[in-house]
């Protein structure tokens, strides 16, 4: 028995029943690309018989991979075999088939994230804060050291070797990358002497037993007929790299899906590192930023970023390595800070925001999605109960919620349930 099938448009339906060779199916948010991704499948196991076992489906996170092997096999229950894993997932289930040809005596074990921050720490520890261009003590700062991990992680993602780091940062007289490349080298040589690595150096085992020409690498890619890739905006060098190696052919048989619309419209004003001077008495160049629009960035500059680790707020640059422009015919959204600094987004454009404490001790009235399932809600923005974390985040966590938004805020309780009803009543929503 199978399930029902999504009702597609001419273009939907187009990509679905594509012969062969490579496809790449770009849409916007909310226009069903994973279930279009659901559909090939179900074509290629339905219509074309292909062996599941032989079809291997890659996303970007273990709750996105469950609800795909989910609604695979609610569609097309002799679909089951299909492969469904994450970039990190297939890269370390491939390392602990072949660990002989790794020369390794057996699979490394996966640090946790916590333990891969220790471990920094350490390493630091025998660094001089004053080589980083950074005050004494820098180093005994959790902050710091999540830099420091984060600058790791991002050169490895780039497929950069901690001699190539260094050599960066002799060339770009940035003596920072010139230490972090040495930081690397330890943290990494740390980790191999105990038999340990972490999610980005499995993806950096997986591409040495891929390697073009060796055995290993053909009986890899001599696994899968079929290869397909959800939120495929998302994929960093070292993964797309992964995904190359794994189906070498000149034409293979690879669908993705992905949304091309993560940008912002012209006028926005962007951060860029630029050049200010020197630092700290050693003649290296002192790096500030400067702020231009963004039509104005090129390839080559370095984009002031910022991002959430855990509960921390981090910063870090981002080279440009190309720019693309073209037009844009939909929805924006648009915040507006309270000292009246304004920015537009598309919709799936990610934007990280301190809210501080300005919302403590106050209700939140929010609606939760799963899947096509929508309710309403109210929490306390902080849960005592819950070591004041955010109220919401972790009622989306317990009931695995793929997206919330906030509706209103208020002062007590009463008010809140007021509201909640009002918009229940108003827009027939569930609570």
């Amino acid at each position: 028995m199978r399930g029902s099938q999504l009702t597609l448009n001419s273009d939907q339906l187009r990509a679905v029943e594509h012969s062969a060779g490579p496809l790449l199916v770009l849409a916007g948010p909310g226009t069903g690309k994973t279930g279009v991704l659901i559909e090939r499948v179900s074509h290629l196991v339905g219509e074309r018989n292909v062996n599941p076992e032989r079809i291997l489906a890659l996303t970007f996170s273990r709750r996105a991979a469950d609800e795909m092997r989910n609604r695979i096999t609610a569609r097309v229950p002799e679909a089951e075999r299909v492969e469904v894993r994450t970039f990190h997932s297939f890269a370390l289930s491939i390392v602990r088939r072949h660990t002989g040809s790794l020369g390794l005596p057996s699979a490394p074990e996966i640090v946790p994230t916590a333990e891969q921050w220790a471990l920094v720490s350490d390493v630091l520890g025998d660094e001089d804060p004053e080589a980083w261009g950074l005050p004494p003590g820098a180093f005994d700062r959790p902050a710091t050291v999540r830099e420091v991990y984060d600058l790791m992680l991002r050169a490895q993602e780039h497929l950069l070797e901690p001699s190539a780091l260094r050599e960066l940062g002799a060339k770009t007289a940035r003596p920072y990358l010139v230490r972090a490349g040495e930081v690397l080298r330890a943290y990494r040589d740390r980790l191999g002497r105990a038999s340990r690595t972490d999610y980005e150096g499995v993806v950096q085992y997986a591409l040495r037993l891929l390697l073009p020409g060796g055995q290993t690498a053909a009986e890899i890619s001599g696994l899968y007929d079929h290869v397909l890739v959800d939120e495929f905006q998302d994929t960093n060098r070292s993964q797309m790299e992964l995904l190359k190696r794994l189906v070498p052919d000149e034409k293979p048989n690879v669908f993705c899906v992905g949304d091309d619309a993560q940008c912002q419209p012209e006028g926005t004003m962007v951060r860029i590192s630029v050049r200010v001077g020197s630092g700290r008495g050693r003649g290296y160049p002192k790096w500030g930023f400067k702020e231009v629009p963004i039509e104005q960035i090129s390839e080559g500059d370095s984009v002031v970023s910022y991002d959430v680790s855990g509960s921390h707020l981090r910063v870090s640059g981002s080279k440009v390595l190309e720019t693309v422009k073209r037009p844009y015919n939909g929805w924006l959204i648009e915040i507006e800070t309270e000292n009246g600094l304004r920015s537009r987004y598309t919709p799936e454009h990610r934007c990280v925001i301190r809210i501080g404490s300005a919302l403590d001790g106050m209700q939140a009235v929010y609606l939760m999605r799963r899947g096509s399932q929508y309710r309403l809600g109210m929490a306390p923005w902080r849960a005592p109960s819950q070591s004041n974390r955010n109220g919401i985040h972790m009622r989306a966590l317990a009931e695995k919620a793929d997206a919330y938004w906030i509706l209103s805020t208020h002062d007590n309780v009463k008010d809140a349930r007021l509201e909640e009803a009002k918009i229940s009543y108003g827009y027939n929503i569930p609570t």
